[in-house]
């Protein structure tokens, strides 16, 4: 049985925080093990964007927050 599994982090693939590094650790033993995988993470130059990278599918989001900086 497939699950499917969110994980949330600041930095994500390309370039990686190092919370970011340990979760895609993580997330790539789900994927191994046939599970799905949804990663959502901020986005760094503010556009949202949608990507797929070793099996993972990668949500970047920007927030008002992000965006006033």
């Amino acid at each position: 049985m497939a699950y499917n599994i969110v994980l949330i982090a600041g930095s994500y693939y390309p370039n990686f925080s190092a919370t970011g590094n340990c979760i895609y650790q993580i997330a790539k033993c789900f994927v191994d093990k046939g599970h799905n995988v949804y990663m959502l993470s901020e986005s760094p130059d503010g556009n949202e964007s949608f990507v797929e990278y070793e099996g993972q599918k990668i949500y970047r989001a920007t927030s008002k927050r992000l965006k006033d900086l």
